[in-house]
Order: structure tokens, then C-alpha cells, then sequence
């Protein structure tokens, strides 16, 4: 994968889902219960357009992340990202639902996850 990339990872209690979107736009994801990690697997390459869309719902979300929650009562989300040399880490927690859907989240989190849930064609 090339630098830098940007993720989505959703976890519930033992499942977990990733998605990964490389500097060159190349998707990556994986998902799995209670099976350990599991290795990334290629879904598709995002257009110009696609990136641009995903450059703009990182633009809406805040400067800094929010404090860490420390208990989630669903599924937690997180949202990766490399600006520069920094490392940002973005996390929310769903309000109910699937671990991996998206319209329960806190706006702009759920634009976000939604289109990193496209590019992996989780739909």
C-alpha cells in the first residue's frame, strides 16, 4: 500500500471490519469474527471523483478528534488518517445496529463510513 492512507474500522466485541484507501486511491478491506486478523484483500481502485468525495467528508469532520469514548454500547468506529507526519484517529460510537452499518452514526461520521462501506462494496 502506498502512503498515506486513510481507514475505517468498525469494531463489536469480537467482529471487526477495516477498510483501507491508499495514496494511490487502491481499497483494501477485510472483516472477520472471532478468526484473529485477517490479511487485506484488494476491493477495487477509487476514481478521481471518489477521492475528491472522500477528501471532502474528511474536510467536515473537526480539526482535532474528540476525546476517546472508553465504553461503546454498540459498535465503535474509528477513522484513520496521516495528514503530514500526524497520525489522526477519529472515534464515535453507534447509537444501535449492525457493527458495520453506518446510518446510526453521529453526522459527518456517517458520510464518512458510508463511503469508505462503498468503496469496500459492502452494500
Amino acid at each position: 500500500m502506498k502512503p498515506p492512507s486513510q481507514r475505517w474500522e468498525v469494531r463489536d466485541g469480537m467482529c471487526g471490519h477495516n477498510v483501507v484507501v491508499d495514496g494511490e486511491g487502491e481499497v483494501w478491506a477485510e472483516a472477520g469474527c472471532e478468526t484473529g486478523p485477517q490479511e487485506l484483500g484488494h476491493r477495487g481502485t477509487l476514481g478521481p471523483e471518489q477521492l475528491r468525495s472522500l477528501a471532502a467528508r474528511w474536510s467536515k469532520l473537526p480539526q482535532e478528534p474528540p476525546p476517546y469514548p472508553e465504553t461503546c454500547p454498540f459498535a465503535r468506529h474509528n477513522f484513520w488518517r496521516t495528514v503530514g507526519s500526524k497520525e489522526q484517529v477519529f472515534s464515535v460510537c453507534a447509537a444501535e445496529g449492525a457493527s458495520f452499518e453506518t446510518n446510526l452514526l453521529p453526522a459527518p461520521y456517517r458520510e464518512l463510513g458510508a463511503l469508505f462501506r462503498a468503496a469496500a462494496r459492502w452494500n
